[in-house]
């Protein structure tokens, strides 16, 4: 196989939405977006052995949130807390906030477990 099916297979197994990828692909060059697609951060996130929170939004448009969340899941990591935040995207900002104007302002909900995960560690 040549490196296009094998890196179309890579993609489809890690549930990568190909538009975004697409979008990517167009600004980074062909061996910067090779290495960040082969990157095995499946055997990092596996083998972590410190306290992590994994949150991801359902509405993220760059990856398969049920998909990502359920694999992480099944590593079955005592030091990763997996959330799922319901209408949040990709960057877990404010619902129904105008586009371009919340990147940085995360909604509450994922906010206020940061803060409780934090306080309590």
């Amino acid at each position: 196989r040549d490196i296009k099916e094998q890196t179309k297979e890579l993609l489809d197994k890690k549930g990568f939405n190909r538009k975004y990828l697409k979008f990517l692909k167009d600004f980074l060059s062909d061996d910067v977006f090779m290495e960040l697609v082969r990157k095995d951060y499946e055997t990092v996130i596996r083998n972590l052995s410190i306290p992590t929170l994994y949150f991801v939004g359902s509405d993220d448009a760059i990856l398969n949130a049920k998909l990502e969340s359920d694999y992480i899941k099944s590593f079955k990591n005592e030091f990763i807390e997996v959330k799922v935040f319901e209408d949040l995207n990709h960057y877990l900002t404010e619902k129904n906030a105008p586009v371009g104007t919340s990147l940085y302002k995360m909604d509450k909900a994922p906010l206020n477990k940061i803060i409780g995960w934090i306080l309590k560690k």
